[in-house]
């Protein structure tokens, strides 16, 4: 089983620099090493080794580092850039968390697309491309997934990820989905029924992009879904629960994933997540107890990625922190070791120091720490080919 445990420092640079400026500050960054337990034993490599090419380690160190010293100097670009002409994070999260971010990441603009409507509201995909790009391209896309339960949440919480995935090449999205009510009221009008209706608006934006790949620039066969929490289990239903589909959609067009990263999602409903499924009234199912326990554990099996994992399904970046008390880390091993077992590729990193939602900016986790988890990020879609390798 590959286990990575990062713990190295990094500090990034204040402004773009050329990459011989910046190599002696990013060769500082990895000092480190990562632990990768394989399937029969366990293997310390130094940072950046991949297995997949006969360079030597020393190579492929510097080629990590170039990655990651890339990855966090188009942070600080990003912040340093103004907005042009559109709304900043501020405007639409209205002060708070917003002016602090704003504060950060100016960033470069980005677009409002409706995908889709359901009961009379309108589903946006908040879009970033990179400044060089042209609608004649075919590049990558990394589609975000926000958390929050299933009940909270924007896609404005991940507009930093997007810019900085931009920046890397690649048109980014972030998905807004129809949110279910808070328990005990009744859904509203525009509300989730339940975390299938998530489920379903995230396939319905995924075809959208599918569909107007052309428009949009993007090979359609070259989408990466990156997802926290909540947003980390429709990540993975999209790898795994090939269902759920919108009334009148195309489904000849696949809402698969073809890569995810998945932070701290929620993999199996079974058991203490059972909560998020609603519970069957036992009067509507003949008075029969039993038979309304088990139509509510089917549904919960039905909405569980761990129960619909099968060979075939897209190499995987499975990342958890050992502190998490809200997704327990088991439960990332469990998939993980479902997952490989299936015949399918994936990598497990487990952070020793970090608790849940540590990829989100201004939340818990300190910057640093965000910034080490977004360059490994990086580094999966680097390994396969979702962005392009930096230039030497």
């Amino acid at each position: 089983m590959k286990v990575s445990y990062p713990h190295t420092t990094m500090r990034p640079p204040i402004r773009r620099v050329s990459m011989n400026t910046a190599s002696p500050l990013a060769t500082a960054m990895v000092r480190g090493k990562l632990h990768r337990l394989g399937t029969r034993r366990l293997t310390v490599w130094p940072i950046g080794t991949r297995g997949r090419t006969n360079r030597s380690a020393v190579t492929r160190a510097v080629t990590n580092t170039v990655i990651t010293g890339l990855t966090i100097g188009l942070t600080i670009v990003s912040w340093c850039f103004p907005t042009r002409g559109r709304m900043n994070d501020s405007a639409i999260l209205g002060g708070g968390k917003g002016d602090e971010l704003t504060s950060m990441d100016m960033g470069s603009p980005y677009e409002t697309i409706v995908y889709k409507e359901a009961a009379g509201y309108q589903l946006r995909l908040l879009v970033c491309r990179p400044d060089e790009w042209s609608a004649a391209d075919a590049r990558s896309a990394v589609v975000w997934i926000h958390g929050g339960g299933w009940r909270g949440g924007r896609p404005e919480m991940l507009l930093r990820h997007c810019r900085l995935f931009a920046a890397r090449g690649a048109v980014t999205f972030s998905v807004e989905y129809r949110l279910m009510t808070n328990e005990g009221h009744d859904v509203e009008s525009g509300k989730a029924h339940g975390v299938e209706t998530c489920i379903e608006d995230c396939r319905s934006a995924m075809r959208f992009i599918r569909l107007h790949a052309a428009e949009l620039g993007i090979n359609p066969n070259r989408i990466a879904v990156v997802g926290d929490s909540a947003g980390g289990h429709l990540a993975l239903s999209l790898a795994t629960i090939d269902c759920y589909d919108a009334p009148g959609e195309d489904t000849s067009v696949t809402a698969m994933a073809n890569a995810v990263v998945n932070c701290n999602g929620i993999v199996d409903f079974t058991g203490r997540w059972k909560a998020a499924v609603p519970v069957v009234d036992v009067e509507k199912v003949g008075g029969d107890p039993v038979r309304a326990w088990m139509i509510r554990h089917e549904q919960a099996k039905a909405l569980s990625p761990l129960n619909h994992v099968s060979a075939g399904q897209p190499p995987m970046l499975i990342m958890q922190g050992l502190l998490d008390v809200t997704v327990v880390p088991e439960e990332a091993v469990r998939f993980y070791e479902a997952y490989t077992e299936a015949g399918n590729e994936a990598e497990l990193v487990l952070y020793p120091h970090l608790a849940h939602a540590f990829v989100l900016f201004d939340y818990k986790t300190e910057e640093k720490e965000v910034l080490k988890v977004i360059a490994r990020i990086d580094q999966f879609l680097t390994r396969y080919d979702y962005l392009p390798a930096p230039v030497l």
